[in-house]
């Protein structure tokens, strides 16, 4: 129940982005695969191995780009990276919240950007496919709701 209610949340932030809400979309998109991946994989470590059922029935492996919960946790902790940036002594420019295309620029000099031409969101030179993480979510989306939706007396009666 809960990956299905995360899917529909990530889907949603998706629509957000794709009618300009840019980074309100990108946060909410950002959190609900994180919650997706804590609820297949379990942060990792030993509890993981517990869910891996669960992740064959889906079709998931650990390359999943729903595995990867490392660019929720920079957005949510983003202020490490801001005063990192601000008592380096040797900092230049910063850019951030930059929702377009910009070539010629480094990365590393994105605090947080999306590219809505690759559809991907940055921080500070980290990247992240938020089509590929979609792509993901709606391949898994109808077996989700086959599996954890239907009631197990429903379940039976087949």
């Amino acid at each position: 129940m809960q990956i299905s209610f995360q899917c529909e949340c990530a889907i949603r932030a998706a629509d957000d982005i794709n009618r300009g809400n840019a980074f309100y979309g990108v946060q909410n998109f950002l959190v609900a695969v994180a919650n997706i991946s804590k609820a297949l994989w379990a942060g990792g470590g030993s509890n993981a191995a517990g869910r891996k059922e669960l992740r064959d029935a889906l079709g998931l492996t650990d390359q999943s780009p729903l595995n990867d919960v490392d660019m929720r946790n920079f957005y949510e902790h983003f202020d490490k990276e801001l005063f990192k940036w601000a008592n380096d002594p040797n900092r230049s420019g910063l850019i951030d919240l930059n929702a377009c295309h910009i070539d010629g620029i480094d990365p590393a000099k994105m605090l947080r950007s999306y590219d809505p031409a690759t559809k991907t969101a940055v921080f500070a030179g980290q990247v992240f496919s938020v089509k590929t993480a979609l792509e993901e979510i709606y391949r898994i989306f109808p077996a989700v709701q086959r599996e954890f939706l239907i009631p197990p007396w429903e379940k039976v009666k087949k």
